[in-house]
């Protein structure tokens, strides 16, 4: 059984941008808490598990390819597509500029 698996990561900043955001939401919950007895917000704690779920949900994509499926997930999202279903596939370059960035979009077909 042959496996094709890539796995490519969120760019560095992105990471470390979401960590940042969620540690400095819990220390500031941590913070009211200690000092003045409050307990957090439902926003501050919606906020909070929001950030670990972008984290934990788009640290990384990959794509697997197997003799039935094209599979791509995104942490917990995953679309696997038949391969049946695949007409066909070519290699392609194209201006990122003209699409927005790279990464996965939403087509209406």
């Amino acid at each position: 059984m042959n496996t094709y698996k890539e796995v490519q990561g969120s760019v560095l900043w992105g990471r470390g941008l979401v960590v940042i955001l969620f540690l400095a939401l819990v220390g500031i919950m941590l913070y009211q808490i200690v000092s003045t007895g409050q307990k957090p917000s439902w926003l501050q704690i919606i906020l909070a598990i929001l950030l670990a779920f972008m984290a934990a949900n788009f640290w990384q994509m990959s794509i697997t390819v197997d003799e039935r499926a094209l599979t791509v997930a995104f942490g917990f999202i995953k679309k696997r597509l038949p391969l049946s279903q695949i007409i066909s596939s070519q290699p392609s370059n194209y201006d990122w500029l003209k699409y927005g960035g790279w990464g996965i979009r939403w087509a209406r077909d």
